[in-house]
């Protein structure tokens, strides 16, 4: 009796695994709906945190440009010193030769602190974080809604002292995702605070 109920949860597990598309997050033995667009997010939140620079190509359409004016993307790979020749369209290979200034090591190391559960309940979700160099890390992600569209914002600060949060910000990076049909996540727009 046992070995046939062993046997049942197990082809019940293999299929349920078999789903194209996770509808669940599990925590702590909980299960808990999530929303679509939060699933591709947690795929974004690991592909930057293994530095998987393909998967994260996904959730950006080549040729990238800023559609509302300006484009930061450029200042970000170049960490603040946009060249005037730099202005064209950022192309896939631009992705991969300034990787490491878009989604530097701190943010890679960062990236799975929030929690996406606060992000589908409340809108937002934060961490702030420092690390051994001195280098403190806060990123916040919330939904917002931009002309009645739904948008994630990735906002991610560096800070150069662990003592004054407010005084020593050494830059502001804010990358807006558009959030297509409750489903898809693509970058639309990249800023740089300074």
């Amino acid at each position: 009796m046992l070995k046939r109920f062993f046997f049942i949860f197990l082809l019940s597990t293999l299929l349920a695994c078999q789903k194209t598309q996770i509808e669940t997050i599990t925590q702590t033995n909980n299960v808990i709906s999530i929303s679509p667009w939060l699933e591709n997010l947690n795929i974004l939140q690991n592909a930057i945190a293994q530095g998987d620079k393909e998967k994260i190509k996904n959730f950006i359409s080549f040729p990238f440009n800023n559609p509302d004016g300006g484009n930061d993307i450029w200042k970000v790979a170049l960490k603040g010193k946009e060249q005037e020749h730099k202005r064209q369209d950022f192309q896939s290979k631009d992705f991969d030769d300034y990787f490491d200034n878009l989604f530097t090591a701190s943010i890679r190391a960062e990236i799975h602190k929030i929690n996406l559960l606060n992000l589908d309940k409340e809108n937002i979700s934060q961490s702030i974080s420092t690390l051994e160099n001195g280098e403190t890390v806060k990123i916040v992600l919330s939904k917002d809604y931009i002309n009645h569209e739904a948008h994630l914002t990735m906002m991610i600060s560096n800070y150069g002292s662990k003592t004054n949060l407010s005084k020593d910000i050494n830059n502001t990076i804010v990358y807006i995702f558009k959030i297509e049909q409750n489903i898809n996540l693509k970058l639309h727009a990249v800023f740089l605070l300074s």
